[in-house]
């Protein structure tokens, strides 16, 4: 009997020891294969795609993985699990961590350098790869699949990494660029071996351009020849156009790439060297590289291109193809480098994308161009210095009228938005250009920096088409006409209800500028720009009232040529208000939204409220000869001195356009003992720097003004020709002139007594 146990004992042994040899022998060769994955690329800073690692089986079999991890913390190995994934022979299985993130798992790489860890189930680390800092669109990956070196290299998830090209650094210049006193020769270093390419005429270096074997003569080109300045076919009917040849000034530009022995190039390097151009060096320039062709060649964005020029030269059969410099959009946007000086320093270097830009203006020989920040060039989504004062901007416009960028500088921090301009010289390729003005260009991301709303959730509406958002948005610019048309505005609860859908005060500030200005190029669907949050929220911006932009100032009445149209002796006696425009059978009291707010009392004191406000500061003759002079202007010579005399005109037509019967008077404001506060009068905080304010106003509406503490200080009340303790109050003026004075005193004070 104990025989036969221990038969049958060591039978149950054998066929334990069979089966786990069988299985010890399936299973060890998976485990043995899952051992041979490898990492072979890491991403942690793509614009295309989102971050990723790629995983390589170097094996001639196909693995699945069931007890594989990758993780970026030796802390916790198992952050992401590996099991149910196959890897082909010789294939790839990449791991988008944007994916890992939708599914919870908090596996996140650094651009500026991260580890990652492939471990097994009992926790051994199989590989650590350590990445270094990368560049947008390089990763960090064996120069072949599987093998043991590694380098920067361009994008190839799911592809050999032979494919991707090697990051080489950028060749130096000994000398930066900027303005020179004396030509020199300049040298160019490139790391190891490098070969160094370079070109001079803005096109970019490729191993066919100049070789890079002694020191470049750098000197002034002023007298040489015009090359871009003396294209043609710039303009349509260009046979008749005869560009000047007079030589233009011109700064010396070059643009360098390195290149190893397996023909991989280094990101390019641009610089731009003036000489004998001090008189640009106080302002700002701007220098514009970009490769010829895309700019001038037969598909240029700046000439009239192969298609209309085949119809123009032969018989100009048919309707004509549309001009290259007249199409719009992404597709005609190429990339530059942009290098901008002020006060004679480099400030700026950044690759940009540029389009044409503007309407009426692409019919000139020298476009005007919109300027773009993208990841997608090498750069940011923002331009990587301050333009404008206090925003990074995503995008700028080069626009050439004086008033349009002088007149929305005046207006900054009131109701309706006014892009801020910078008087810039330009530079393209290398030749003057033109002096022109970069101006803050309007779309959501200027909307989402400047009044700190969503992106996404920004309608902007443009000549009444719908220019940001979705395709459903265009309804709810409807509900402006559709509610004033089916509502008594001029009763309370109408106006208040509209006063829900738009913000009045910024359409308030959008037409008192405009029609001061002598803007005669505006209608509701005509160089007028609405925008609003779709989903209202908290913020200040963010209640869902349609705002106001100011735009394309450029008709500003400021010049002699249509004076005989006007029958005016000089621009500042146009009456904006009801004169029909040069350029369209419209005045603004003859458009809609202005006609039915009239009906409405409130609306009408605070129109001329708001009108005089601007006209006893930001249009006052003091204030705009400040301005003027920040600019280099002259407001006595400029355009017949239009802001000396505007005055004198419109204030009689505003009391025409609203029926004021009232005397126009004047108002001091005074601040007792000089300090404690400040005082709001209307729409605007009174300048009270010198103890007193004055300004006028008419008698028919009272003016609304509120006292305002500083810190450690309580408001007491007014005195003069009102006596009231309330900090706000209405005052009617009378004639002969009103005077009040606002009295504050320290708290401390208050307890003494």
């Amino acid at each position: 009997m104990k025989k036969y146990k221990k038969g049958l004992w060591f039978i149950f042994i054998d066929i334990c020891c069979l089966m786990i040899f069988i299985l010890a022998v399936s299973y060890g060769i998976d485990w043995h294969y899952q051992h041979k994955i490898v990492i072979n690329e890491v991403c942690s800073n793509a614009t295309a795609d989102c971050d990723y690692i790629e995983l390589y089986n170097p094996s001639e079999k196909d693995v699945e993985i069931t007890m594989l991890y990758l993780s970026d913390d030796n802390a916790d190995l198992q952050k992401c699990a590996l099991k149910g994934k196959t890897i082909s022979a010789k294939g790839y299985l990449t791991i988008y961590l944007e994916e890992l993130a939708e599914n919870g798992v908090d596996f996140l790489l650094k651009s500026k350098g991260e580890t990652v860890f492939l471990s097994d189930t009992a926790h051994n680390i199989l590989e650590t790869i350590h990445l270094p800092k990368l560049e947008k669109n390089m990763s960090y990956a064996r120069t072949e699949d599987g093998c043991k070196e590694w380098k920067i290299l361009s994008l190839t998830p799911d592809f050999s990494n032979v494919q991707g090209k090697v990051s080489l650094t950028e060749p130096v210049f000994s000398a930066q660029s900027g303005f020179y006193d004396e030509e020199f020769f300049l040298e160019i270093h490139a790391e190891g071996n490098e070969k160094i390419y370079y070109t001079l005429d803005g096109s970019k270096p490729t191993p066919e351009s100049l070789v890079y074997e002694e020191p470049v003569f750098v000197y002034n080109p002023s007298q040489k020849e015009n090359v871009w300045n003396s294209i043609q076919n710039v303009m349509s009917d260009w046979r008749e156009y005869t560009p000047d040849t007079t030589p233009v000034d011109k700064a010396f530009i070059i643009r360098a790439v390195a290149a190893d022995a397996y023909g991989n190039l280094s990101d390019e390097v641009s610089a731009t060297y003036f000489f004998g151009l001090e008189k640009y060096c106080a302002g700002n320039v701007l220098s514009l590289i970009a490769e010829p062709d895309t700019l001038f060649g037969e598909d240029g964005i700046h000439v009239t291109g192969k298609d209309y020029d085949a119809w123009y030269t032969t018989g100009q059969k048919g309707d004509a193809p549309l001009e290259n410099f007249y199409k719009h959009g992404r597709t005609y946007e190429v990339e530059t480098t942009m290098e901008l000086f002020q006060a004679g320093q480099k400030s700026l270097l950044q690759n940009v994308g540029i389009r044409i830009q503007g309407g009426s203006t692409r019919s000139g020989a020298k476009k005007r161009f919109s300027i773009y920040a993208r990841d997608e060039y090498g750069g940011h989504g923002v331009f990587e210095e301050e333009i404008f004062s206090d925003k990074k901007s995503h995008s700028m416009v080069l626009r050439s009228s004086f008033g349009n960028a002088f007149c929305q500088n005046l207006v900054q921090n009131r109701f309706a938005s006014a892009a801020q301009s910078v008087p810039v010289t330009v530079f393209l390729n290398g030749e003057y250009w033109y002096d022109t003005f970069m101006q803050e260009k309007y779309d959501d991301n200027y909307i989402a920096k400047t009044y700190g709303v969503q992106k996404e959730n920004i309608i902007m509406i443009k000549a009444g088409m719908l220019e940001e958002g979705n395709d459903t948005d265009i309804e709810r610019y409807g509900d402006i006409y559709g509610y004033y048309s089916t509502h008594d505005i001029s009763s309370t609860e109408g106006y208040q209800g509209f006063c829900d859908i738009i913000d009045i005060q910024s359409y308030i500030d959008f037409l008192c500028t405009n029609i001061y200005c002598c803007n005669m190029d505006v209608t509701e669907l005509k160089n007028c720009i609405l925008w609003r949050v779709r989903e209202p929220g908290n913020g200040a911006y963010s209640d869902g009232k349609w705002r106001w932009m100011l735009y394309d100032m450029d008709s500003i009445e400021w010049n002699d040529e249509n004076l005989a149209y006007y029958k005016v002796g000089s621009s500042a006696e146009i009456d904006s208000f009801s004169q029909k425009m040069y350029t369209t059978d419209s005045s603004y009291n003859s458009q809609g939204t202005f006609i039915t707010l009239k009906q409405n009392a409130d609306f009408c004191r605070q129109f001329v409220l708001t009108f005089m406000d601007l006209i006893n500061t930001t249009f006052s003759v003091e204030n705009v000869t400040a301005n003027m002079k920040a600019w280099g202007e002259d407001i006595a010579h400029w355009e017949d001195g239009f802001f000396l005399k505007r005055a004198e005109y419109i204030v009689p037509y505003l009391a025409k356009e609203f029926a004021l019967e009232g005397t126009l008077e004047e108002l001091t404001i005074t601040l007792a003992d000089g300090n404690g506060g400040h005082v709001r009068l209307n729409t605007i905080t009174t300048d009270l720097s010198d103890g007193h304010w004055s300004g006028k106003y008419f008698t028919d509406y009272p003016i609304t003004v509120e006292a305002v503490a500083d810190n450690g200080y309580r408001f007491v009340g007014w005195e003069g020709d009102i006596s009231s303790a309330e900090a706000l109050t209405d005052v009617w003026l009378k004639k002969g002139g009103t005077n009040i004075t606002a009295k504050f005193e320290k708290i401390g004070d208050v307890h003494e007594k």
